[in-house]
């Protein structure tokens, strides 16, 4: 998880190898606007070598940027939104001569180039670590039809956040949808509906406020808004899923926004949607043999042929019913289930989520 051009958050001190202090003409802005220059060639140049290293050394399902590009705006007394130079002009100046673009496409010309280059990247060195992208959630005021905005994504972060999704430039996008279904100047339900339509097949999984659901600070939403926001996901979205905003109000369980989760929305464990568009090959079939002990099952498999099996999926038959054991890593090759059990089921999924064909076995009745 990046936010890639935000370089500190006001007038904090910098260690002496920060690049703020190693390359201070790449900063712009001041206090809470200092950022790293995304119209800077070598700045896009260090990001996407730091995502690079990432990509190439750690054994991650996937990489995600925030919606923070170009600052968000400032505003004075009675929300009146003012106009802070980001110190970014005389670069526009440069670039631009003849060629007739406006500071304002410019930056997002500027975005566009680096969300790009980043998708490309990334599949060079790992073409089935994920990209995901979460933006702000209303891309232009009055899109859709009666919504309306002080910020929005296109015109103030320059981030035009439609264009990377329907050019394929993310293999998910999360836009931050934290407000509730009513009022519909801000409706959840409108903007979800309008995210769908532009997917393109790529899965919208919208990223849901639970903090402020947590929170006892005015205004309060009840903890039934999630409960009813997931359901409006899951019949919009053709692959359903969600990203909660943030995770202290789960761990902490604040107002019973975790037990509400638990008891009303994920009462059951499910697969993640696959990414067929980063590998549509299955893998093989797995065999195996399966041991009895006094009050436990072992099964023991061998991968089959075709794509490696990035996480093996288990599932086992209690009283007639299946159920998804807790996913396995790649390198492990065997389970020990507790008794009573009926029947045991295990399948490769590939690293773009694809499963393989399933092999089962028949325990004996305890």
């Amino acid at each position: 998880w990046f936010n890639p051009f935000r370089a500190k958050v006001g007038k904090s001190e910098q260690d002496p190898q920060h690049w703020t202090v190693k390359h201070p003409d790449w900063v712009r802005g001041e206090n809470a606007h200092v950022f790293m220059d995304p119209g800077l060639p070598e700045v896009q140049a260090h990001v996407l070598a730091v995502f690079k290293d990432v990509v190439s050394r750690y054994d991650i399902d996937g990489i995600h940027i925030d919606d923070y590009f170009y600052p968000y705006p400032v505003f004075g007394p009675g929300a009146v939104r003012l106009e802070v130079p980001l110190g970014d002009e005389a670069q526009w100046k440069k670039v631009s001569q003849g060629k007739d673009l406006s500071l304002a496409d410019w930056r997002r010309n500027n975005i566009n180039r680096f969300v790009k280059s980043f998708y490309v990247m990334t599949k060079s060195v790992k073409p089935a670590v994920r990209v995901g992208i979460s933006p702000f959630g209303i891309w232009q005021p009055g899109i859709p039809a009666g919504t309306e905005a002080r910020v929005n994504a296109y015109d103030h972060l320059y981030g035009d956040s439609r264009h990377w999704l329907q050019e394929g430039w993310c293999d998910y996008l999360a836009p931050q949808l934290y407000w509730p279904i009513e009022p519909p100047k801000q409706s959840f339900t409108a903007l979800m509906e309008w995210w769908q339509a532009q997917s393109k097949g790529r899965p919208v999984w919208p990223g849901m406020a639970a903090d402020r659901v947590a929170s006892s600070k005015e205004p309060v939403l009840p903890l039934t808004e999630l409960n009813d926001q997931m359901a409006v996901m899951r019949r919009v979205a053709p692959l359903p899923g969600s990203v909660m905003w943030r995770i202290k109000s789960l761990t902490s369980d604040a107002r019973g926004v975790a037990t509400l989760l638990k008891e009303k929305c994920y009462q059951t464990r499910a697969l993640p949607p696959a990414a067929p568009w980063l590998g549509a090959e299955a893998p093989g079939k797995p065999s195996g043999r399966l041991v009895e002990g006094a009050d436990h099952v072992k099964l023991n498999w061998t991968a089959g042929t075709g794509p490696a099996a990035r996480w093996w999926i288990v599932q086992t038959r209690r009283s007639g019913t299946w159920f998804l054991e807790p996913a396995i890593f790649h390198d492990q090759s065997n389970i020990t289930i507790q008794k009573p059990v009926d029947a045991l089921a295990v399948r490769a999924m590939s690293a773009s989520g694809v499963t393989g064909g399933t092999v089962t076995w028949s325990a004996p009745v305890p």
